[in-house]
């Protein structure tokens, strides 16, 4: 016989940051999955052969089980899908399909 017993939870966010995304790279060794993220912006340069180039700067790094990874993963997608139910489909922008691998 199972007893059923209740779990609260409590989220601190008090000590929460905030960074902004728009290059990521997925890595995976056995037992865990590693998400890096960063920026990705055009260089400018005064040297043709050096202008425009992109550059992407990992800035952190999200380490998860693969079981964590695949939460994410399914909570990613439902909040897309709600996001698309409210405000309406996502386009994505050609430049940002190149710099997401």
């Amino acid at each position: 016989m199972s007893e059923e017993r209740n779990i609260g939870l409590h989220v601190e966010t008090a000590a929460i940051r905030t960074s902004y995304a728009n290059a990521f790279q997925v890595r995976y060794a056995e037992g865990e999955i590693f998400l890096n993220c960063g920026v990705s912006r055009m260089e400018p340069s005064s040297d043709a052969s050096l202008a425009g180039n992109l550059v992407v700067e990992m800035q952190d790094r999200i380490a998860m089980t693969p079981q964590g990874a695949k939460r994410l993963a399914a909570t990613l997608i439902r909040t897309l899908q709600e996001y698309e139910g409210r405000f309406g489909p996502i386009e994505q922008a050609p430049a940002e399909e190149k710099n997401e691998a």
